[in-house]
């Protein structure tokens, strides 16, 4: 039994909140988060929002480039077809 409890003391809690209340007000607002999530995340989106609008900017473009390099490839194997079939037939 002695030695169960030795364990159980060695073990750090890490709960949420685990001794909190022992620390000052102020200090407990650098463990306690109270803001949420999406209020802090619409904060870091405005805070960054060119970075953000490059990056998709960036993306868009290259997506269409990739479009555009499919059609040339399209309209260049038509014509090796187009080109093979007047051979053959000749």
């Amino acid at each position: 039994m002695g030695n169960r409890r030795k364990q159980e003391e060695d073990v750090i809690n890490t709960q949420c909140g685990y001794d909190i209340r022992d620390k000052a007000e102020s200090e407990q607002k650098t463990f306690i988060y109270t803001k949420g999530c999406v209020p802090q995340f619409e904060k870091w989106l405005q805070e960054n929002l060119t970075v953000v609008a490059g990056i998709f900017i960036g993306i868009a473009l290259l997506q269409c480039v990739y479009i555009f390099g499919i059609c040339l490839a399209q309209n260049l194997l038509s014509d090796i077809e187009a080109v093979r079939e007047s051979c053959l037939f000749t």
